[in-house]
């Protein structure tokens, strides 16, 4: 797990409008959807908002007095102090009532480009089987059989 800091903010706003650390698998890509579901709310809804950028914030041992001379010992490599996932307040298929109304028609607010669907673990609905199954055989293609050929050709 990767430990991050989801910072967010209004379109066209510097300064963040709340901040709070994840733990996540991965560093999300810049364009990434994030929902993220409070307490008190029921999955999926949520607060929706954009990867817009990441900061890394990193520390090196050296002191910048190397001049130019490259370092490979242990002693010389950095480190990762903090990475921050700054988003953007978007609306999206799961934004709860209330994430919606203070969001909704605002100038430079973004809408996903993806309409609302339902994926609970461990049930699968009739489209989630044939995704699955495509899914499957786009991975896995199975070898094409030739034809057989017909005895009255000769």
């Amino acid at each position: 797990m990767v430990e991050v800091i989801i910072a967010v903010r209004e379109p066209g706003r510097m300064k963040p409008d709340w901040l709070a650390p994840f733990d996540l698998p991965e560093i999300p890509a810049v364009g990434s959807y994030i929902t993220i579901n409070h307490p008190g709310e029921r999955a999926p809804w949520g607060e929706e908002m954009v990867v817009k950028r990441i900061w890394w914030q990193l520390f090196s041992p050296l002191t910048g007095e190397q001049n130019g001379e490259p370092t490979t010992t242990a002693e010389a490599r950095g480190s990762v102090r903090q990475i921050i996932v700054l988003c953007e307040a978007a609306v999206g298929p799961y934004s709860t009532k209330g994430w919606r109304r203070a969001h909704e028609g605002k100038t430079g607010i973004h809408a996903f480009e993806v309409s609302r669907f339902a994926w609970e673990s461990g049930k699968e609905s009739p489209i989630q089987s044939r995704i699955a199954k495509r899914l499957m055989q786009w991975r896995n293609p199975s070898p094409r059989k030739p034809k057989p050929k017909d005895e009255t050709e000769s």
